[in-house]
């Protein structure tokens, strides 16, 4: 502003003195030097009105120049700060999105891994599974008796295992009719009849296959329970899987009522490695000698008489 200020200033001087050079003109008597001297008075005048105008809006279009060029610069200022602000948030953004992506792919291969973990288990528990299903049980059967009104022995085969049993023999012995068998005593040592022994003996061809927690019947020979003790005596002789295994088993009749307790021995090499009585519900019979019970020895010294 000052500067319109002062070019107007400077034109207006200018007019006075341009005036003022021709006021000598003006009161000439020569009336053409006269009329000369007023019409420059005029374009005098008149240049400087054009040249103040001019000049204003010279002023004005700077200023309106300035204005534009301001705004124009505040907005390229503001656009540059929207910029720098959006650039942040994009920056921000990424920083959030790698972290977020980055907890992601951790979860899920922390699924995948515990997914594969699983898948592993579940694989060895179904190979163990199937590994125990074609090996089969190690569990020895059991020889159980149930007893008719008439005395008569029905004798069942117990698979307790939840696998089935494969490829055994078995043979069972009445042992009470064993020690009633004709015998003579030679040193130390009682000979038995090999025909009676055999009589009382029950083989039976190899059972292929016993399913899990089953009970088979079987049929036995002599299976009456002795009337003058009302005692019946058992022995099952057992071969599975390389290991031989003898089954004592006693019946007896106290009070009209059925009792019975079984001892099974475990043999490796001809020799005893483990005796376990089965505590069951179905084995009521209790305190019994086994010694005892069953004082002969298998297998027997036979001879045919």
């Amino acid at each position: 502003m000052s500067s319109l200020i002062l070019q107007i200033i400077l034109i207006a001087l200018t007019a006075v003195v341009s005036i003022n050079s021709i006021k000598k003109d003006l009161r000439s008597r020569t009336q053409k030097t006269k009329n000369e001297a007023q019409l420059n008075r005029i374009i005098i005048i008149l240049i400087s009105v054009v040249s103040v105008i001019i000049s204003v809006i010279t002023y004005l279009g700077s200023e309106n120049d300035k204005s534009v060029l301001n705004k124009s610069f505040l907005s390229i200022k503001k656009g540059d700060s929207l910029i720098r602000s959006d650039n942040a948030l994009i920056r921000n953004d990424n920083t959030n999105l790698r972290t977020e992506l980055s907890k992601r792919l951790i979860f899920q291969s922390k699924l995948i891994s515990e997914g594969q973990e699983r898948s592993a288990k579940q694989l060895n528990i179904a190979s163990k599974s199937l590994t125990e299903k074609i090996n089969g049980s190690d569990e020895v059967p059991l020889l159980e008796f149930s007893l008719n009104s008439d005395s008569t022995l029905f004798c069942l085969l117990r698979n307790r295992s939840r696998l089935p049993v494969y490829n055994f023999q078995l043979a069972i012995l009445n042992y009470s009719s064993i020690l009633d068998c004709q015998s003579f005593q030679v040193v130390k040592e009682r000979i038995y009849s090999y025909d009676c022994y055999y009589n009382s003996l029950t083989r039976f061809p190899t059972f292929p296959f016993l399913t899990s927690n089953s009970r088979t019947e079987i049929q036995i020979r002599k299976n009456k329970i002795n009337s003058k003790n009302n005692t019946a005596k058992y022995i099952a002789i057992i071969e599975m899987k390389n290991r031989t295994f003898y089954e004592e088993t006693i019946s007896m009749l106290i009070d009209n009522k059925f009792y019975q307790a079984l001892r099974i021995l475990e043999f490796t090499n001809d020799k005893t490695t483990r005796k376990i009585v089965i505590k069951d519900k179905l084995y009521k019979l209790k305190n019994v000698n086994w010694e005892k019970a069953f004082p002969l020895s298998l297998p027997v010294p036979l001879v045919k008489f």
